[in-house]
């Protein structure tokens, strides 16, 4: 009877430490995943598709002028602001149309005298053209961090803290991908974050 005590109790002490060591290993593995995903959020295509679209129609927000010391078009002074009762549903971005390198003859490598050539083409261009022959880089506060300011100049600005996000186009896949984040504590932060990634990208094509 003593003997039977003791194997009930061994095979007790056993059952449990099995179960402990898989409750272990299912919330290690939990962890893992959210690791991954944590990482892999990152340099990630954009699957939503009317999300995608908004980020098309920014192409379209505005007038496009060159830049000759960043080498590449861009939509000048405050870029494309946000504005409930216009085509930009998404947020405030910065719209920048870098030069591929296939396209350098066209579109960067040309004289002063042609520059209002050059703008006005790629300004009569489709979106679907802008996409196919530049590389579309969007610097984007979504909407969700804009507050109204009725008299100023940007009626929707960013309230500190907020998250700007770095998109790419690319056609090889036609999709959007996110590149990067940054979570702004400070202005001069994101001013000084936008330039570095843009300097970046742009090194990246010479």
């Amino acid at each position: 009877m003593k003997v039977n005590s003791i194997k009930l109790l061994i095979m007790v002490i056993l059952f449990y430490s099995c179960s402990e060591y898989r409750s272990k290993k299912v919330n290690n593995n939990i962890k893992e995943v959210k690791s991954n995903t944590d990482v892999n959020s990152l340099n990630m295509a954009i699957r939503d598709t009317l999300y995608s679209r908004n980020l098309d129609l920014l192409l379209s927000c505005d007038k496009y002028a060159y830049f000759e010391d960043k080498k590449s078009f861009a939509i000048p002074y405050n870029g494309c602001v946000y504005n409930s009762d216009s085509n930009n549903k998404i947020g405030w971005a910065y719209v920048y149309l870098i030069v591929n390198k296939k396209k350098n003859r066209l579109y960067r490598d040309f004289s002063s005298k042609y520059l209002q050539r050059k703008e006005d083409e790629v300004n009569s261009m489709s979106i679907d053209r802008l996409k196919a022959d530049f590389i579309p880089f969007v610097f984007l506060i979504e909407k969700k961090y804009l507050k109204f300011v009725k008299d100023a100049e940007i009626q929707y600005y960013p309230s500190l803290p907020y998250t700007r996000k770095l998109l790419e186009y690319r056609k090889q896949n036609n999709e959007w991908i996110l590149l990067d984040t940054l979570n702004v504590l400070e202005e001069i932060q994101d001013d000084k974050w936008m330039d570095s990634k843009l300097t970046e990208k742009l090194d990246s094509e010479e």
